[in-house]
């Protein structure tokens, strides 16, 4: 693609020749001195530029050139989402609005990669009485790129504002305290025998639960866990221990009280 600002340096380089001014590439750290940037709406400005350091008896003007490249490009990019370093994602919805943000910014890298090695900018100064005197460019395509960079971080920025909105708060410490103790009491989650088994019986018991609050799901299951083997637990083994004992006061043998209560031999023989 033809590099616009090239033309245009190349321009402006033939122009300070001819008034006996060297262009110099380098670099300015505008903190340094005070900067007067002059308005470079109109194409012919340099001109008025190069003939005002002249007057001013300036020997020479510092060119900045910047080049478009692909880490010039992702700066103007939208962040990483939450989840590439390991990090689950909010949930389905974020995720797929993610996707669809990831995909229109590989649409405008696609677009303006074919710009890599061009200029995107440049800058002059020249200095006179402590001061520097800026005229500065940009292409007319990053002025389009980075307008529509900026939209797009726009909506990407609102659409989590949105989602961030509609975030269901997490559970208060009471909430979990009195979910854990229904779960606890629910007969799946009692015949659970594993981590993977207990949020099985979970998932059964509160549907939604899982979803919503993902990230206190182990909690949960853990309070219920302890709930059931500290409190339960032993109410029901005792319960079965009266059961067993009645049954053999009825004259009922080992035998016969395990297959009538559907308990192992070892567990009435550990009762009686």
């Amino acid at each position: 693609m033809a590099d616009e600002l090239a033309l245009e340096i190349d321009e402006i380089a033939q122009a300070a020749g001819d008034l006996s001014l060297t262009i110099v590439l380098g670099t300015f750290h505008e903190e340094k001195l005070p900067v007067v940037g002059w308005d470079t709406s109109s194409p012919s400005t340099w001109k008025t530029y190069l003939a005002m350091a002249k007057n001013l008896c300036c020997t020479f003007v510092v060119l900045e050139k910047y080049e478009f490249d692909q880490t010039a490009l992702e700066e103007l990019g939208p962040e990483q989402p939450e989840g590439e370093d390991g990090e689950e994602l909010e949930g389905g919805e974020q995720a797929d609005r993610e996707s669809e943000f990831e995909a229109k910014w590989e649409k405008i890298v696609r677009e303006y990669a074919g710009y890599y090695g061009s200029l995107y900018a440049f800058a002059l100064y020249y200095f006179s009485g402590g001061v520097s005197h800026k005229y500065d460019r940009e292409a007319n395509w990053y002025t389009k790129l980075t307008e529509t960079a900026s939209a797009l971080k726009g909506e990407l920025e609102a659409a989590k504002a949105e989602l961030e909105e509609e975030e269901i708060p997490e559970l208060t410490e009471k909430e979990i305290e009195e979910i854990a103790t229904e779960l606890a009491n629910n007969e799946l989650f009692q015949k659970a025998t594993n981590q993977n088994a207990r949020r099985f019986a979970l998932k059964k018991k509160f549907p939604n639960l899982v979803e919503d609050h993902y990230r206190q799901i182990a909690e949960i299951i853990d309070q219920a866990k302890g709930i059931f083997e500290l409190e339960i637990k032993p109410e029901l083994e005792k319960a079965l221990d009266n059961q067993i004992a009645d049954l053999a006061k009825q004259g009922l043998n080992n035998d016969q009280i395990a297959k009538k209560m559907k308990v192992p031999v070892s567990r009435v023989k550990k009762a009686v």
